[in-house]
């Protein structure tokens, strides 16, 4: 059974006066991130390229025009407020490629800003060594993203619950979650260190819940029991 991940982040709507030049460079540093890992996993061609058959040339100026033409418009009305779209795949193979979508620079309350990264379905992510650098890039993106909430998704396990989040609560807890300061208010902060101190696999740094070394596997009954223990324990 082919089980697809993803990592997934949300952002809040940016300052009214925040400036395209800000919001321009920090997705900037945020995407070329991906240049430090191996071809599969980085944003190697534009979506909306026809032909594909040029390797986007990852320069901040190549960048700042095309984040420029995905500006949310409706024939010749444009919504600056709404933001940005662009979406990048990282092979023409499909089973080997990765798939980017990302919206950016909304300054609508109540909205947020997604970047979404669809691992390739040929990944082996249930091998540590390749978890593992999974790990590591959600740890990085984390950090530059500043998301309220974030995860790596399994798609088997999300579409049992319709949405992600709830009432500023998360639907169930993932292989990894990306919790802020807001987020684990709502949740309680004494919920996630008893289960600290209750599992000895979960780890907890830097906003980041880590359930288990390698993701959750559906067809593993070991690990579908941790996961609704932990969601149990954390969600109630």
């Amino acid at each position: 059974m082919i089980q697809r991940h993803s990592i997934i982040m949300w952002k809040k709507a940016e300052p009214s006066n925040k400036s395209f030049c800000e919001i321009a460079k920090e997705l900037f540093d945020l995407l070329i991130l991906f240049q430090d890992y191996s071809s599969e996993l980085r944003p190697n061609y534009l979506t909306t390229n026809k032909d594909n058959s040029d390797l986007f040339k990852w320069t901040y100026d190549n960048f700042v025009t095309v984040l420029k033409k995905g500006i949310n418009k409706e024939g010749d009305n444009r919504f600056e407020q709404l933001g940005y779209s662009m979406s990048f795949f990282s092979s023409k193979c499909e089973n080997e490629s990765a798939a980017f979508q990302i919206t950016a620079g909304c300054k609508v309350n109540n909205m947020n800003n997604t970047f979404i990264l669809h691992l390739p379905k040929t990944y082996p992510i249930f091998e540590e060594i390749y978890s593992d650098v999974i790990i590591q890039l959600f740890r990085s993106l984390t950090a530059v993203y500043k998301p309220i909430w974030g995860c790596v998704s399994n798609r088997l396990i999300s579409r049992e619950y319709g949405k992600y989040m709830s009432n500023g609560i998360p639907t169930t807890v993932h292989w990894l979650n990306y919790w802020s300061e807001e987020v684990i208010n709502n949740m309680g902060e004494e919920v996630i260190k008893k289960v600290q101190q209750d599992y000895k696999e979960v780890t907890f740094n830097n906003n980041i819940m880590l359930s288990q070394r390698r993701p959750f596997d559906i067809e593993n009954e070991k690990d579908m029991l941790l996961h609704k223990e932990l969601e149990r324990s954390i969600l109630g």
